[in-house]
């Protein structure tokens, strides 16, 4: 969703567009999920050049950057996109298990993935499953980005606590 502003900066911006080399980042505001009420904000390529080798990338939570080849992204920090997607439990729930049967399919299809094995560990994570800190740890040890090793360390080391164990917690922050 895009409130009155934000859309009118998107608008001023796409009334401004000159050329197709350009990609721009623009910043996703999730509302709180129903189990956690956790807020989430993560930057998203969403505008960029239509080229036909451009072509997403993953099943869920779909990727555009491995395709693109652009000298560099310009943040558009300035206009914010809400996603609701997350508040109703049972649409939450819902969404879960089919994320998961998805990412199930595609981790067999790319085996040790980390973005894969990220987005199992963070389901699994929201599921209380005991297998979140396992996905979450082969990642760690198969990715090159910083942000979804910090959210790794971070959702392990909660686990940690919440199973009782400050000392692993203490141990995976560090």
């Amino acid at each position: 969703m895009l409130e009155a502003d934000h859309r009118a900066r998107l608008k001023a911006l796409l009334d401004s567009l000159r050329d197709n080399t350009t990609a721009y980042v623009v910043r996703c505001a999730c509302d709180p999920d129903p189990m956690d009420r956790w807020n989430t904000v993560v930057d998203h390529i969403r505008l960029f050049p239509l080229r036909p080798e451009v072509r997403w990338t993953y099943r869920v939570h779909e990727q555009i950057l491995p395709a693109l080849r652009l000298p560099g992204l310009h943040p558009l920090e300035r206009v914010v996109v809400r996603h609701t997607g997350y508040v109703e439990k049972g649409i939450w729930k819902r969404k879960l298990a089919t994320q998961r049967k998805i990412l199930t399919e595609e981790l067999a299809e790319r085996p040790n993935d980390p973005f894969v094995l990220f987005n199992l560990g963070c389901i699994a994570w929201s599921t209380k499953r005991p297998s979140g800190i396992a996905l979450l740890s082969a990642q760690l040890g198969r990715s090159r980005r910083r942000t979804r090793s910090r959210a790794s360390y971070a959702l392990i080391a909660r686990s940690h606590q919440l199973l009782g164990e400050p000392e692993a917690a203490l141990a995976g922050l560090r």
